[in-house]
C-alpha cells in the first residue's frame, strides 16, 4: 500500500484491513485505486476477511472504494488510470456491498492557472455513470469526490449534481502536496451547498490553514505557480 509518487511500502493490504477490522474501535476504510490491475486482488481479500463476520447494520463500519473514473478539471486531455466501465462492474459484481467513491482526475495547479472549474459535462458524465449502473440501489451507497479548491471557484455544478443524484453524497477534499485552504474558503462553499438545499450531503477531508496569515502565505503561493506555469507556457 502506497500514495503516488511512492509505489511501495512495508504495510501489506491484508494486514491493513485485518487490523481495521479488529481494531475495538469501529474504522470506515477508503481504498483509493490509482490502477485497476489491484482492484480485484483487494476485493478478494476484503471477501476473505469479511467472510466469518456478521452481517452488516446500519451502524457497521463502511469500505469506500475511491477512483478517479472521469477527466476532470486541469486533466481533460488525460485518460484516467482507471476506466469507469471496468471499475464499476468489477465492484458492483464481487463487492455490491461496498460504498463507491467516484471522482475526476484533476491537476489544481492548472486548473488555478487557467481557470478550470467544474463543468456541466463533468455532471453529466458522472451522472450518467450512476444512472446507468443503477448505482445508488445497486451499490452499498454512492460518494463524489471533488477537490475543494477547484469547487470554491464555481459549486454550482458539483451542487446540480447531488440534486440529479438524490442518494449520492460528496466529499470535498486537499491533495497531497497542496497547500492548506483558508478557512473561509471551505465556509463559503459549504454555504453554497447549504443554500442549495443539500448541505447535509457534503462533507471535507481538507488541510485547513492555521490562521490568516498561513492562509494568505498559501495563496500567494498558489498564486506565484500559476505565474510561473504561465511564464512556462508563454515561453518566456
Amino acid at each position: 500500500m502506497a500514495h503516488p509518487p511512492s509505489r511501495s511500502s512495508d504495510l501489506p493490504f491484508s494486514t491493513f484491513v485485518d487490523l481495521c477490522y479488529s481494531s475495538p474501535t469501529p474504522k470506515h476504510i477508503k481504498l483509493d485505486f490509482k490502477e485497476y490491475e489491484v482492484v480485484q486482488p483487494c476485493l478478494a481479500t476484503l471477501l476473505k476477511l469479511t467472510g466469518s463476520l456478521p452481517p452488516p447494520v446500519a451502524s457497521s463500519p463502511k469500505v469506500y472504494l475511491n477512483a478517479d473514473v472521469l477527466p476532470g478539471p486541469g486533466k481533460r486531455d488525460c485518460p484516467p488510470t482507471v476506466n469507469a466501465s471496468d471499475f464499476l462492474t468489477l465492484c458492483l459484481a464481487e463487492g455490491p456491498e461496498h460504498a463507491l467513491s467516484l471522482g475526476w482526475s484533476c491537476n489544481v495547479a492548472r486548473c488555478m492557472n487557467e481557470g478550470g472549474v467544474y463543468t456541466e459535462e463533468d455532471v453529466e458524465g458522472m451522472a450518467g455513470l450512476v444512472e446507468k449502473y443503477d448505482l445508488e440501489a445497486k451499490s452499498g451507497g454512492v460518494v463524489f469526490a471533488a477537490n475543494c479548491r477547484i469547487a470554491c471557484k464555481d459549486p454550482s455544478t458539483l451542487i446540480s449534481l447531488l440534486l440529479r443524484c438524490r442518494s449520492s453524497q460528496i466529499l470535498l477534499w486537499t491533495g497531497t502536496g497542496e497547500p492548506s485552504i483558508m478557512q473561509h474558503k471551505v465556509d463559503e462553499v459549504r454555504r453554497a451547498f447549504e443554500e442549495g438545499g443539500v448541505g447535509d450531503r457534503v462533507g471535507f477531508d481538507c488541510k485547513v490553514a492555521e490562521g490568516r496569515v498561513e492562509g494568505w502565505k498559501n495563496e500567494i503561493m498558489v498564486q506565484a505557480i500559476n505565474v510561473i506555469n504561465w511564464i512556462r507556457g508563454c515561453g518566456i
